[in-house]
């Protein structure tokens, strides 16, 4: 079977909302990059043949993944520097629970999407 010369357009998106993750919109970008980029790479290997654009679907997926992991890293060091510092009283409180729902909305949407996905 013949390769197609035509990159996928999902692809492209991938790759420019996984761009636009570290530039401008950290959360909606990597995760329209990475759902983007897992319906491309799906949607070639449902179709029997190579779509042009994996490696710019793939290049998208790690920039959403790593900008994924950046976020959580972030808000686990802040819940940290939070207890560390003793701000446990009034708005400190505030902070860790809107925090800590921010986190569990994240994981459940990346959840979400593994299943809804088909991932």
């Amino acid at each position: 079977m013949a390769a197609s010369s035509e990159t996928h357009p999902l692809a492209l998106l991938s790759l420019i909302c996984g761009i636009l993750a570290w530039v401008a919109f950290p959360i909606l970008g990597s995760l329209v990059a990475i759902v983007a980029g897992h319906a491309a790479l799906n949607q070639s290997k449902r179709e029997g043949f190579e779509v042009g654009g994996a490696g710019l679907a793939r290049a998208g997926l790690i920039l959403g993944w790593l900008q994924i992991g950046l976020i959580v890293l972030v808000a686990a060091f802040w819940i940290a520097l939070a207890l560390l510092a003793g701000a446990l009283t009034g708005l400190g409180v505030i902070v860790l629970v809107v925090l800590g729902v921010a986190l569990a909305a994240a994981l459940l949407g990346l959840m979400a999407m593994f299943f809804v996905g088909g991932v």
